[in-house]
């Protein structure tokens, strides 16, 4: 019986045919025929084409989410729930259902990526060719792609190991169907999805972020925080999988269920702060929440940095009164510093007199000394620090920058302060600093160039927190005899170095 394939209707997934006869089937048939029931169908995909038993409940739930038309999926998920399973289905189902397509893969690691993920898409396409025969030479794996033979640059996978050095992992990705994927997603440095920018605009193009959530900042993070507005994000909990085993919980909530390896590895959260960050993110987050009202004695003071770069940074005002920082702290970015202190005179003039600032702490270093003699020369408080200077009382940090940063930790340590609730970027810039101890004991916190190295705060300057941390100078200016007769309630005596 001979069988015009191009005209018949075939349920060719439904109804079983024999392997001969199914050997004779086109591809182009084929796919067509896949096309039609699978397209937006991606759980029958899952169990009918490869062959999966049992779904879990967060897996069906996405791929649903995904038929409906979701682009934008992020997943922070506990160890061993499925995920890897779940992104290795959804590259499968894209290149056997989308044509043209293209997907690209990324992971922080070469051993994550190809002995991880892309072994797991080497084992389903196996089980759909064990399942479906007819499809066991429409596609052919390689080490780092898979493809369509027919068409092998027009439909294809390809894996990139991301670095930060070369960020180009997610880059110039562009087809009629694009699924861009980020496995461990938390590990991936954020010059990488910058350069995915233009990839993950394409018109309908799928992006997909998956992973523990190690790291509490960069674009994972923010996908689940400040972003999640233009994300769906999910978070999948050991105890939601029938996958983990109940006694690996047992083993993990010996670290403790508040540690940051349970909440990393069992409930799927992100830590409280990186083991080397030096200001926790849940205690800025706890001083967001407080509402204190500063003793009326207490002096106000300001802190300015000033910008010394006009293509990613900004000149920065941050004020405290105490326990309190009493607004959201403010930037601008001009292109002189004039401009500058004239902002900053008017923001002086318009504060009422009893809550204008005892002084005004501005970092010397760079263009900032100009900022100094000219808010000097119209008597204001104006202080110059130089934060580049050895420490100046303690004996735990090497520079004064480092002192400001451990005064502002211990500020937020005290568990009495309260900090603007609108604020998020410079609750970002606060969190992302990390620091190292030397071999005399003493502080060294990562350098603004350190940090742009390490890709986080898209690269720029954390221009707010080095505001904050200003505010922290008083003890180092009297100890340099700076505030003498420079602020605006007198001189200050050397001999009076309580620390605010």
């Amino acid at each position: 019986m001979t069988i015009d394939w191009d005209r018949a209707p075939l349920p060719l997934f439904e109804t079983p045919l024999p392997l001969a006869q199914l050997s004779r089937i086109p591809e182009h048939v084929l796919l067509k025929a896949c096309i039609a029931k699978y397209f937006n169908n991606r759980v029958a995909f899952f169990k009918e084409v490869m062959g999966v038993k049992k779904l879990e409940t967060w897996q069906a739930r996405e791929l649903k989410a995904l038929d409906d038309g979701c682009l934008r999926l992020s997943i922070r998920s506990g160890h061993g729930v499925g995920k890897t399973m779940f992104l290795a289905g959804c590259i499968l189902h894209f290149l056997l259902t989308r044509n043209p397509c293209k997907v690209a893969v990324t992971a922080p690691s070469a051993t994550q990526l190809f002995d991880a993920l892309a072994a797991e898409v080497r084992h389903w396409l196996k089980e759909i060719e064990r399942n479906q025969p007819a499809f066991s030479h429409i596609l052919e794996t390689q080490a780092e792609r898979v493809f369509m033979k027919a068409a092998p640059e027009d439909c294809f996978c390809t894996y990139r190991t991301s670095r930060k050095e070369s960020p180009e992992a997610l880059q110039g990705i562009h087809a009629d169907y694009v699924m861009l994927i980020a496995d461990e997603a938390s590990g991936v440095a954020e010059t990488v999805f910058e350069a995915a920018s233009g990839s993950m605009s394409t018109k309908g193009a799928i992006t997909i972020l998956a992973g523990n959530p190690t790291r509490g900042s960069g674009f994972f993070y923010n996908t689940h925080t400040k972003l999640r507005q233009a994300w769906r994000t999910v978070r999948v909990q050991g105890f939601e999988s029938t996958r983990v085993d109940p006694s690996y919980i047992d083993e993990e909530r010996l670290y403790g269920e508040t540690s940051n390896r349970y909440r990393v590895r069992v409930l799927g959260e992100f830590p409280t702060g990186d083991d080397d960050t030096l200001i926790a993110r849940s205690l800025v987050e706890a001083a967001q929440r407080r509402n204190i009202t500063p003793p009326r004695a207490e002096p106000v003071y300001w802190g300015l940095d000033v910008a010394r770069s006009l293509n990613r940074d900004k000149s920065s005002l941050a004020k405290r009164k105490g326990p309190v920082v009493l607004e959201k702290v403010k930037r601008w970015q001009y292109d002189n510093t004039m401009k500058l202190c004239g902002v900053v005179v008017a923001e002086y003039e318009s504060t009422p007199e009893k809550d204008r600032p005892e002084a005004i702490f501005v970092d010397v270093i760079g263009v900032g000394g100009g900022v100094v003699d000219r808010l000097h020369e119209l008597k204001l408080p104006v202080v110059g620090i130089n934060v580049g200077e050895t420490s100046s009382i303690l004996q735990r940090a090497s520079r004064l920058r480092d002192e400001l940063w451990l005064n502002c930790r211990d500020w937020f340590m005290t568990n009495v302060v309260q900090f603007p609730a609108d604020d998020p970027d410079t609750v970002e810039e606060l969190v992302s600093v990390l620091v190292a101890y030397q071999s005399n004991g003493n502080a060294k916190v990562e350098s603004k160039d350190e940090m742009r190295a390490r890709g986080v705060l898209d690269g720029r300057s954390p221009d707010g927190a080095d505001a904050v941390n200003l505010t922290f100078s008083r003890v180092g200016a009297i100890t340099a005899g700076a505030m003498q007769g420079n602020t605006s309630k007198g001189a200050l005596k050397r001999k009076n170095t309580r620390r605010v």
